[in-house]
């Protein structure tokens, strides 16, 4: 046995009662067993931060991966889309050009001019997204329409009857019948005057199996591409109409049909529209 026996009380220098002994003995014990335990729970303590903070971290990390994946998705593609609508929109404005047109206008509905037509018909057959392609005069009434390059009766759309006419190329998209649609339009002017607007009337929406198999070979199965308006008042996923937050910068987090998303937009320049790639 080690040390002093019995026991000496360093304050008085005398021997500690027996009493008192035992109770320094007990508590020395307990303090013995307890030790392992409240090693353990501090490991414990330890172990369970460091994990809570790797998870924090991790998740920090598959955020910040997800957001530039999906960022630089958005960003490559909405300068292209822009180009294609640039495009159509340049074929337009050669067809608004022709003298042809002009005297389309000034013959009015009704009296249908060959060679107006003609040029129409080439715009008219652009691509599988054109709807329909009208040419309005300067208070928006229909004066020729065709649809698949082929004429067809105009609607006689009052609404659309204005003292002035929309004079931007590309319009925000808007509920067509079941679907989503927007215009491109280029002005017809005649002696400095605006006088008419060919437009040419676009699905928003697409049954193209192989645009659909691109953004998932891009995106994987989870993925899905968004158009939308600047205002956030629109939106499609290119086969319907869906709901979701107005486009802001940074990653967008929202639940769409019960799923929660994951979700980044870019402008398309030089329009009212932008572009979205999502996650679920």
């Amino acid at each position: 046995r080690s040390g002093k026996w019995p026991p000496v009380d360093p304050q008085t220098q005398t021997a500690v009662p027996i009493m008192k002994r035992t109770v320094l003995a007990q508590g020395g014990g307990s303090l013995r067993r307890r030790l392992p335990l409240l090693i353990a729970a501090v490991l414990l303590v330890g172990v369970s931060s460091f994990a809570a903070l790797a998870y924090r971290t991790t998740s920090q990390s598959l955020m910040r991966a997800a957001y530039a994946r999906l960022a630089n998705l958005a960003q490559e593609f909405a300068p292209q889309m822009a180009t294609q609508i640039g495009t159509r929109i340049r074929a337009l404005e050669g067809v608004a050009a022709d003298p042809a047109i002009v005297a389309q206008l000034r013959a009015g509905a009704g009296r249908p001019a060959t060679n107006a037509t003609s040029l129409l018909q080439t715009v008219a057959r652009d691509t599988a997204g054109v709807l329909v392609v009208e040419l309005r005069d300067s208070t928006g009434r229909v004066v020729t329409a065709l649809a698949k390059g082929v004429p067809v009766t105009p609607t006689d759309d009052r609404s659309r009857q204005t003292a002035e006419i929309d004079t931007t190329a590309v319009s925000p998209l808007y509920a067509r019948g079941t679907g989503v649609a927007f215009d491109l339009r280029a002005n017809v002017v005649a002696d400095g005057h605006l006088v008419g607007q060919i437009v040419q009337v676009r699905t928003a929406e697409t049954s193209n199996a192989a645009g659909t198999k691109t953004v998932s070979q891009l995106m994987g199965a989870d993925g899905a591409l968004l158009l939308g308006n600047a205002d956030g008042t629109l939106w499609t996923d290119l086969r319907a109409t869906i709901r979701r937050p107005a486009p802001g910068p940074g990653l967008a987090r929202y639940t769409r049909d019960g799923r929660p998303r994951l979700a980044a937009t870019a402008a398309i320049p030089n329009t009212p529209l932008v572009l979205g790639f999502e996650f679920d």
